[in-house]
């Protein structure tokens, strides 16, 4: 099961910026766009980015190997905190 990251929720990131160890992991990252939190995936082979959406509502963010110069991992998502 996915967590669930809702508006106001406070996320805590891990500093890290191994990109292999980090495949398949919710990471903070910055794009030419902002900064967002989303599912990494690694396509090696082809020298992509995949930043996955846990919210089926928005797009998956594809970086061909140009874009990844403007890419930065800034970390995992280590904690989730969620006032009531």
């Amino acid at each position: 099961m996915s967590p669930r990251i809702s508006d106001g929720d406070i996320v805590v990131i891990h500093e890290s910026a191994d990109i292999h160890n980090l495949n398949g992991k919710i990471c903070a990252c910055q794009t030419p766009d902002g900064i967002t939190l989303k599912k990494l995936q690694l396509d090696e082979e082809k020298k992509r980015v995949f930043l996955r959406p846990l919210n089926q509502e928005y797009d998956v963010i594809v970086l061909e190997e140009y874009e990844l110069e403007t890419f930065r991992i800034l970390g995992e998502m280590a904690l989730l905190f969620r006032v009531v």
